[in-house]
């Protein structure tokens, strides 16, 4: 009888071997195209459509009572070598401060010289400074020139619309003074922070709103050993809290 040939009979033959090797595939395809979906999800939280993110962090204020969800400033995933968290909550009072002394800076850019007046954000609020000199006061007088009344009106009507607190300092430099109305630079700063808060009230700001300090020459920005040093340092500053 003649000998079956070794590997033709029953089922264990090469198709077999074949059919069982394909079936990695569909582990393969499938781990592909997860992995497809979640550098698709990656991509999708990368790239954020500037005009609709305003919108919707907007929406999310007003429907949150005033208060920004999303800060446009901060990273929502977060810096390289940092954790990640959550961006800052800021309040409703703080995104008024911050527009009001922009609207500000924009008419005082209108009105007066670079070097007359500066915007900057500290830890309190928005400080805005102007020069006394030729603009609000005469030397050594703490009534305000005429010529001061127009860009005065034009901040109060800003500060109007908001509701924080607004503190009026007032500052000078170190060149002493010896009036019967103002025996030193202490009084003749605040009475100069005085008439400009008084100016504000009489344009419609509430009285309860605002707070007046004279540091006559404690806190220079410029030093006094320069006209020009002196001149920065004669200064009244409106601080525009975030509260």
């Amino acid at each position: 009888m003649a000998k079956k040939k070794k590997g033709s009979e029953g089922g264990g033959g090469a198709g077999h071997d074949s059919a069982g090797g394909m079936r990695w595939l569909l582990t393969y395809s499938d781990m592909i195209t997860l992995l497809m979906a979640f550098f698709i999800l990656l991509f999708s939280m990368a790239t954020i459509n500037a005009s609709k993110f305003a919108a919707t962090a907007q929406a999310l204020r007003e429907a949150f009572g005033g208060y920004t969800i999303l800060d446009r400033g901060s990273s929502v995933i977060g810096e390289p070598g940092s954790t990640t968290q959550s961006a800052p909550v800021v309040p409703d009072s703080a995104l008024k401060a911050q527009e009001a002394s922009l609207k500000i800076a924009e008419i005082l850019r209108q009105s007066l010289n670079p070097n007359q007046f500066s915007v900057i954000q500290t830890e309190r609020g928005y400080l805005i400074s102007i020069l006394t000199d030729k603009i609000l006061f005469d030397s050594g007088k703490a009534n305000l020139k005429p010529d001061a009344f127009p860009l005065l009106t034009k901040i109060a009507a800003v500060l109007k619309k908001i509701d924080n607190e607004v503190y009026v300092e007032g500052h000078t430099d170190n060149v002493p003074i010896h009036t019967v109305e103002f025996p030193s630079n202490w009084e003749l700063s605040a009475a100069r922070a005085a008439s400009v808060a008084k100016y504000f009230i009489e344009q419609g700001i509430s009285p309860s709103r605002l707070v007046i300090a004279g540091y006559a020459d404690t806190r220079p920005v410029a030093s006094n050993d320069t006209p020009q040093g002196r001149q920065k340092n004669r200064r009244i500053d409106i601080l525009i809290t975030k509260k």
